[in-house]
């Protein structure tokens, strides 16, 4: 059966909530800060969306996108991405584009929860 997910879900994001202006200004982002290993990763995804919403790109059954593993990364990729999404939450918040305000939201309360749990597992380790 196919959970349906709502705008509501508190850890839930779809990116086919994004405007397009949401979604371009993400892609310009992403591709300004691609060699940071997180925003490579969303600028594939947001390329992805863009390219379904040409219909240049049909999805596969069971290609369906993975949640990204937050563990994978550096502290140093991930305190930049944090910055990164921060800033862009601020121009979403200040254009008032919620979706793409939530979105940066999420991913950067990622980052956070990511580094402490490296900090803490590092600390651990002594």
């Amino acid at each position: 059966m196919k959970q349906r997910f709502q705008r509501g879900d508190s850890d839930v994001f779809d990116l086919a909530w994004l405007d397009q202006e949401e979604l371009e200004a993400l892609q310009r982002v992403m591709l300004a800060n691609s060699d940071n290993e997180i925003c490579a990763y969303w600028l594939r995804s947001l390329n992805e969306q863009a390219a379904i919403r040409t219909g240049k790109l049909r999805i596969i059954p069971g290609a369906e996108a993975r949640d990204p593993d937050f563990k994978q990364y550096s502290i140093t990729d991930l305190d930049a991405a944090q910055i990164i999404f921060g800033g862009m939450r601020s121009q979403f918040n200040d254009s008032g584009k919620s979706t793409g305000k939530r979105f940066c939201e999420l991913l950067g309360a990622c980052c956070s929860e990511a580094i402490e749990r490296k900090k803490q597992s590092s600390s651990a380790d002594r």
